[in-house]
């Protein structure tokens, strides 16, 4: 397999692109993890000019404010072509009283006007919504395939692994949904670009580019900060670069965008400060904790079982669905899904016994991806396990490295098979996966999304 063109490329983007708006137009409202919540949060900023602050007591409150300030000038566009506006009133609010107890998995009851046909104006404008998080996506895709041509020459690697990271359907779900996860994997997956481009080129442009897409990230979720770490990685493995930094009037523009942005950053710590009584916004957490605890959402749990058993087990049985993707937990009877992830794994176990899987795999590249997935567990290890929060869906910012690892364990066993007589070139398996991935997505919306949730939309309770 010589290269793989811009049109496979593409070709990936709009199948992923196709299938997001399937999840999104089958998948009712509010259906999403916390999807009301956001919801709420941007209405507010929309309709008050304000950002929500503790007495508005809204659960998702307390986010940094980036991604709905570009949510609530999608609405105004969409409010402004279409003269229509959300009365919350009319939107899903009673809960499912059969929730967790058959095959109905919504969490809400959903009236006929959700039906696809049936739309009005308020439905429409909801959906719409939903597409922001499709639209940041895409260019996420994008760079996810550039990094790993950054870390691999062998273009059989950016080729599965960029469609794995495209293609995976729990990521697809996800990323058609109203939250803000796709603009922070976009500013995470884009600082990390960054960084590796400056590792291979030895220009401290690309590191000031870094440091002004961290801080932006932070703006948009402040787990991004541990973006910084990532950057201090990169100047340490390209000691060059620090004389570049040495050197302002190179970076001029990116020094001045850099210091513009911490403002904004030094702004959402302040609002935290005055609002929750800490920078971090952990008082908004302890509220909510409390709330889920009194409402018997939130069992106690153990630190090792929740990381040694629990995460184990997510990852092994549901990382192609994701709990929380959307409200169901495996795609029915065909576990197809399961078995190409471990599969994978396995590969990739076998890989550390041949050098020749690696050959070629450039070192700091490869650090500086490990280094960022380290510094993002460190960060949400305590959070994660205290408030139950490390789902799938937050690693979604780690997809590079993941898709990497998942191209290297697959494309071990093809090179074994390979080297047993079978005479396949790679493009073959790159279709292959290509096609298992489109499949999964096929299998989850028939097995799981239509039959589980859009089937009970204007259904009595």
């Amino acid at each position: 397999m010589r290269g793989f063109s811009r049109g496979f490329v593409w070709a990936v983007c709009l199948t992923y692109v196709g299938l997001a708006l399937i999840y999104n137009a089958l998948t009712p409202i509010g259906e999403a993890p916390d999807e009301m919540g956001h919801f709420e949060y941007a209405r507010r900023l929309l309709n008050e000019r304000r950002l929500p602050g503790a007495r508005d007591e809204l659960w998702q409150g307390h986010q940094a404010p980036l991604y709905y300030v570009a949510l609530a000038a999608w609405w105004g566009l969409i409010q402004a072509a279409s003269g229509c506006r959300i009365d919350p009133g009319r939107l899903p609010g009673r809960a499912n009283p059969t929730f967790g107890r058959g095959p109905d998995h919504n969490f809400l009851v959903h009236g006929p006007s959700e039906r696809f046909a049936s739309w009005g104006c308020i439905e429409w404008t909801f959906h719409l919504l939903r597409l922001l998080s499709t639209v940041l996506t895409v260019p996420m895709i994008l760079l996810t395939f550039a990094i790993l041509r950054e870390v691999a020459p062998d273009p059989a690697v950016a080729a599965i692994g960029g469609s794995l990271a495209a293609l995976l359907p729990s990521h697809v779900a996800i990323s058609a949904m109203l939250n803000n996860d796709a603009l922070v994997n976009l500013l995470i997956v884009a600082t990390t670009y960054a960084a590796l481009v400056a590792c291979r080129t030895g220009d401290a442009a690309h590191v000031a580019r870094a440091v002004v897409l961290a801080a932006i990230a932070a703006t948009a979720k402040l787990s991004g900060l541990y973006l910084f770490g990532i950057i201090l990685v990169t100047l340490a493995l390209r000691r060059e670069l620090l004389i570049g930094l040495r050197r302002p009037q190179r970076i001029q523009g990116w020094l001045i965008a850099a210091a513009g942005v911490m403002v904004g950053l030094g702004f959402v710590l302040a609002r935290n400060l005055r609002e929750w009584g800490d920078p971090f916004a952990v008082g908004a957490l302890e509220t909510n904790l409390a709330r889920l605890i009194a409402d018997g959402q939130q069992p106690p749990g153990n630190l090792l079982h929740y990381y040694g058993v629990d995460m184990v087990a997510m990852f092994a049985n549901s990382f192609h669905v994701a709990y929380g993707a959307v409200n169901f937990r495996d795609m029915g009877s065909p576990g197809i899904g399961r078995w190409g992830m471990r599969l994978a794994a396995g590969g990739l176990v076998l890989s550390l016994f041949f050098r020749a899987a690696w050959r070629g795999v450039r070192v700091r590249p490869l650090v500086v991806m490990i280094a960022g997935f380290a510094l993002f567990f460190a960060t949400f290890v305590f959070p994660g396990y205290r408030y139950r929060w490390l789902q799938v869906r937050y690693f979604f910012n780690q997809l590079p490295l993941i898709a990497f690892l998942a191209s290297v364990g697959t494309l071990t066993l093809w090179r074994a098979a390979q080297g047993l007589g079978a005479r396949a070139p790679d493009l073959l398996l790159v279709a292959v996966v290509y096609l298992y991935l489109v499949g999964l997505n096929v299998l989850v919306l028939t097995y799981g999304v239509i039959p589980h949730l859009y089937r009970y939309v204007d259904v009595p309770h």
